[in-house]
């Protein structure tokens, strides 16, 4: 049990815990699939506006694969980009919610927004709304298929959501030994400390859960066991975040949120029957353990390994770093002078990386440096 003191820095809250990582994902999903549709009317076809230009807060970037680019907004809904013409969607248009959180596709081409006002789907035509049906927290309700689509839900939720293409599941968390001690210093938190930023599979098939309070939750389809130490929880009093970004390397080992350490996380039961915590060994990471007191480059908000292998990990305001298992490079990216704050980076389908920025636009790789995309 960890000595509890204080959770995170106002200034950090403020600006994320409201925030999910957005790490999208390539979903592989039952071409049979269909969407649920949120009520009895049939939703209207979405018309979209043509605008000029994007807007600043861009924080989440998906390409489908018809190769149009998405970016997902907090506060200005969606924004589709064909070429030259880009068209904005929002709740005008049948979205849920104009705060975009995280963006996948199943292989018929539906595309899936999760918002901070629930699950969208979309068509090509129409959005319609997935209506959830609460699974609990039994073990015995979790299930996990090939195909299976999971999204993170947003601030207030116990656990992620999982559709199996007929219904969208909620699934909560069990108990956590370290709930007591949140609610006993953090009791009218505005946020659920169960809450999921970001969702990541593994190589091995095991669903990995990166939480605001808690640390990281791995389900194997048979069991939930987490890794709740002081770097990756919000109970120590530490710069931690929350674990908004999960890396897997070329040697099986995991990073999350932090450059500090990389874990070697055994892929066997718990250390003892009917633990809850995963059995793993800390190595070191890339930064030394002094610059833990220095959020910005100890800690990722977003990472991802590239089609080369290659480890990218994007901070909050200290750029971008790369790590080929040999040589870091570090790629400032600024505007104007100043940093940028960066909350997510993805890969495209030719290899071209992405950053979305909380109100800077989007930033494009360029095989040098990151540049603001300006379509």
């Amino acid at each position: 049990m960890q000595h509890l003191t204080t959770v995170l820095p106002a200034c950090l809250a403020a600006l994320l815990c409201a925030c999910t990582n957005a790490q999208p994902e390539d979903a592989h999903a039952d071409p049979k699939r269909q969407p649920a549709p949120a009520g009895d009317a049939p939703p209207t076809p979405a018309v979209g506006e043509v605008v000029r230009e994007l807007g600043d807060g861009l924080w989440i970037i998906f390409q489908d694969r018809q190769g149009t680019t998405w970016f997902g907004t907090d506060g200005d809904g969606l924004y589709r980009v064909d070429g030259n013409r880009i068209l904005r969607f929002t709740t005008k248009d049948g979205l849920c919610s104009d705060r975009v959180r995280q963006i996948l596709e199943d292989t018929s081409g539906n595309l899936y927004f999760n918002t901070l006002g629930g699950i969208s789907t979309f068509d090509g035509q129409r959005f319609r709304t997935l209506v959830p049906v609460q699974a609990g927290s039994a073990l015995s309700a979790w299930s996990s298929q090939p195909g299976d689509l999971w999204f993170q839900g947003n601030q207030d939720d116990n656990g992620p959501y999982r559709y199996d293409g007929r219904t969208l599941h909620h699934h909560e968390f069990p108990k956590h030994e370290l709930e007591p001690a949140f609610l006993a210093i953090a009791p009218h938190a505005p946020f659920s400390p169960y809450q999921v930023y970001t969702i990541f599979h593994d190589s091995r098939g095991a669903l990995w859960f990166g939480t605001s309070t808690f640390g990281v939750c791995r389900y194997d389809g048979r069991s939930l066991t987490w890794i709740s130490e002081d770097e990756l929880t919000e109970l120590d009093g530490g710069p931690s975040f929350g674990v908004r970004g999960i890396v897997e390397d070329q040697d099986g080992q995991f990073w999350f949120s932090n450059l500090l350490h990389r874990y070697d996380v055994s892929a066997s039961e718990p250390k003892e029957p009917g633990a809850p915590s995963a059995a793993y060994r800390r190595t070191r990471g890339l930064v030394d353990s002094e610059a833990r007191m220095d959020a910005a480059p100890a800690y990722f908000m977003s990472g991802l390994k590239d089609g080369h292998g290659v480890l990218w990990f994007a901070t909050l305001d200290a750029g971008v770093w790369r790590y080929d298992g040999n040589h870091v490079t570090r790629f400032p990216v600024q505007d104007r002078g100043q940093a940028v704050r960066l909350y997510s980076i993805y890969e495209d389908k030719g290899g071209t990386l992405w950053l979305g920025t909380t109100g800077q636009g989007a930033y494009r790789f360029d095989g040098t440096a990151f540049a603001r995309f300006r379509p």
